[in-house]
């Protein structure tokens, strides 16, 4: 039997959304984020988005989700937020 933890779920569909900038995966990563954020081990998921160096990605969509207005989560707005931690972690030269 194997046991899957929803850390390992909200970090696969963050690096996917992270690698490829499938929307769909960032929306699925954002809403487990918003819907588990209590109920997660922070200390394993800080771990994990280290480790697949999305820990950006993860403070990225963090601050998204704190926002007072809650911007609806759009095609646009994720490839927006996608762009930015990209600029940041590859900056031009």
């Amino acid at each position: 039997m194997m046991l899957v933890i929803p850390e390992s779920v909200l970090l696969a569909r963050l690096v996917d959304f992270d690698q490829t900038g499938h929307t769909g995966q960032g929306t699925q990563a954002l809403m487990t984020l918003s819907v588990l954020e209590h109920n997660l081990d922070e200390a394993q998921l800080r771990r994990m988005a280290k480790v697949e160096r999305v820990h950006d990605m993860l403070a990225a969509a963090r601050a998204l989700l704190a926002c007072p207005e809650q911007p609806t989560l759009t095609d646009a707005l994720l490839r927006e937020l996608r762009e930015r931690v990209h600029a940041a972690r590859y900056p031009a030269t």
